[in-house]
């Protein structure tokens, strides 16, 4: 049992040496003519100093001008090592067509790894050229060019779609300047930060190694469906280029010479189509809004079981891959005795490993006003899944509150609708006629007409009564109306005095007061319950009731700035308390004189 387990051992651990071992071949071109040079490379790379031998393939296509030619290289990054050995050949083709150069091959522990095989395309010689400057001949396509790498080029509306223009050059590229960007119209972009230095990396194409530099990553977010057509981005790349010198005639030109000449190279990536499919109209819920993508939602609540006016805080949290930006956060069902601010909203998009990620979050302040129990629901929130081609909807459960105490100053209790009374059917609506019929003497008849006029008497006085009882009430109801008006100022001054109290010490009820005050002589002015008013539509009240903007604005500062203090936590001074408090003492006066 324990030989096989050392056996299973020893596997594993060879499997694990021959993974780190890297073996690669390229070409320094892998179309020439008969009569011209190129290089063949083998490189092998690991993490270990004692790097096996290599076997090369059969060159007996080529004449072997040089090599193999050994070079050796190790370097640490944060204390690990890697170490590279490559073997170059200086190769020249025996005869034209397609020729190939096998795999090379090397045995890490008994496992054998081999490199691609590699084609090369040979030509007829060259013609004599008269032209004896033929430096640009060396910058043709293959030696520099601009490639686009679409990450997907089907997708639905919404889904990204990551696009990275990259640098291929073989060639001494000093710098390169945009001449032109993709509009990318009909895509909302987010564009990732690339190093300002430029990383530059190895990559083997079609046999040939390239160093490579990513200019631009972009992800798109398509807002239409159907044919896009992104049109290509162009570059001018300078490059310098090795001269060819005829014989020095002094020993100073070769000091004074400049070591090559600087030219300008246009580049272009291709143009790409993508095809956008339209969301499925099948199964899609009501209340979805555009969100594409993979989402999760979460929802707190930070207290229970309050006490009347005190603060609540609901957070909406989503969270997930996607355009984050354009996320709307579900709105909350809240009960009308509980008084809801704007949500404050906070984002942070994360653009990293090829991914746009982030958090969205929407932060509520409720205020209950009037006691009692009540059920505050955080909503859905909808989306579409592209791997899984469905709508997913994310839900979570209500919240049940309970608030204590009684409802304070210029806030109205809340009470039920009025139940429905039954009338009563007094008599019948239809009477027989009688066939006999009975006739009263005089004296009955006196007695008839006098018991019938007291009873006109009654009735006028009981219809006398009724209106004085009715004018009663409307008189008072008006001046409950009228009073409520006329204290406004007198409510709003203890609120005022409140504050001065809380001055030098609690900064939270200090700035709740100053806003009590405001909102309360608005509701006392325009005589409106507490389940009527909303605090959003604050400035259609008052516009009206011909409020002039400027006073308008200025509730509308003043509101804002004394929330913002009490529930965002952000630092005061005596001197800002000190204005705030001045300032709704005169925005009162005005609303006064204006309401």
């Amino acid at each position: 049992m324990w030989k096989k387990g050392v056996l299973l051992g020893l596997m594993w651990v060879a499997v694990l040496s021959a993974a780190d071992i890297r073996l690669s071949a390229y070409v320094s071109d892998n179309s020439v003519r008969l009569d011209q040079r190129f290089e063949y490379t083998v490189k092998l790379t690991g993490s270990r100093a004692g790097l096996p031998d290599v076997q090369f393939p059969d060159l007996k296509d080529f004449y072997v001008l040089s090599g193999p030619n050994q070079s050796t290289s190790m370097q640490w990054i944060n204390g690990d090592m890697t170490a590279s050995k490559s073997y170059s050949f200086i190769l020249k083709p025996r005869k034209k067509g397609r020729l190939t150069i096998g795999p090379a091959q090397v045995k890490v522990d008994g496992t054998i790894l081999k490199s691609d095989p590699l084609t090369i395309t040979v030509s007829d010689a060259a013609a004599p050229s008269k032209n004896k400057n033929t430096e640009d001949a060396a910058v043709s396509g293959k030696n520099v060019f601009l490639k686009v790498i679409p990450s997907k080029t089907e997708a639905y509306v919404g889904e990204m779609i990551l696009v990275s223009y990259k640098l291929y050059f073989k060639i001494n590229v000093e710098t390169y300047e945009v001449q032109h960007l993709p509009a990318f119209t009909g895509f909302w972009t987010e564009d990732f930060e690339l190093p300002r230095q430029p990383v530059i990396q190895n990559e083997v194409v079609n046999g040939l190694n390239y160093n490579v530099v990513t200019l631009k990553k972009t992800a798109l977010f398509p807002t239409r469906s159907g044919k896009i057509k992104l049109e290509p981005m162009e570059i001018t790349v300078q490059a310098l280029m090795p001269s060819r010198r005829r014989r020095s005639r002094s020993i100073f030109d070769s000091f004074f010479d400049a070591p090559g000449r600087r030219i300008q190279v246009p580049v272009a990536s291709r143009s790409l189509q993508f095809n956008i499919l339209p969301l499925p109209d099948e199964d899609k819920p009501a209340d979805f809004n555009g969100a594409v993508g993979h989402f999760r939602m979460k929802t707190t609540l930070d207290k229970k079981t309050v006490a009347v006016n005190d603060a609540v805080t609901l957070k909406i949290q989503l969270a997930g891959q996607g355009n984050i930006k354009l996320l709307n956060v579900p709105e909350p069902v809240i009960p009308p005795d509980i008084e809801r601010y704007d949500p404050k909203i906070h984002q942070t998009v994360k653009r990293k490993n090829s991914t746009v990620s982030g958090v969205k979050t929407a932060e509520y302040i409720l205020i209950p006003r009037v006691p009692g129990d009540y059920t505050i629901a955080p909503g859905a929130f909808t989306f579409f899944d592209p791997d899984k081609k469905a709508y997913v909807t994310l839900k979570n459960p209500s919240y049940r509150i309970t608030v204590s105490g009684k409802a304070g100053n210029g806030a109205p209790i809340s009470t039920g609708g009025m139940g429905k009374r039954e009338v009563a059917l007094l008599g019948r609506d239809i009477r027989y006629i009688r066939e006999n019929t009975r006739f009263l003497d005089k004296s009955a008849l006196h007695r008839s007409m006098t018991q019938l006029a007291w009873a006109h008497i009654g009735a006028l006085a009981f219809f006398a009564l009724f209106l004085f009882y009715d004018q009663r009430r409307v008189r008072l109801t008006a001046d409950t109306v009228s009073n409520r008006k006329r204290n406004a100022g007198r409510v709003a001054a203890r609120w005022l005095k409140d504050a001065r109290a809380q001055r030098e010490a609690d900064a939270a009820a200090f700035y709740k007061a100053l806003n009590e005050a405001l909102t309360g002589f608005i509701r006392d002015k325009l005589n409106m319950d507490l389940s009527a008013f909303n605090a959003d539509d604050i400035e259609n009240y008052l516009k009206n009731k011909a409020v002039s903007d400027t006073t308008v604005d200025k509730v509308k500062t003043a509101l804002n700035e004394t929330l913002l203090r009490q529930y965002g936590g952000t630092g005061d001074t005596r001197e800002d308390r000190e204005r705030l408090l001045n300032d709704i003492r005169v925005l009162i006066n005005q609303l006064e004189k204006e309401l």
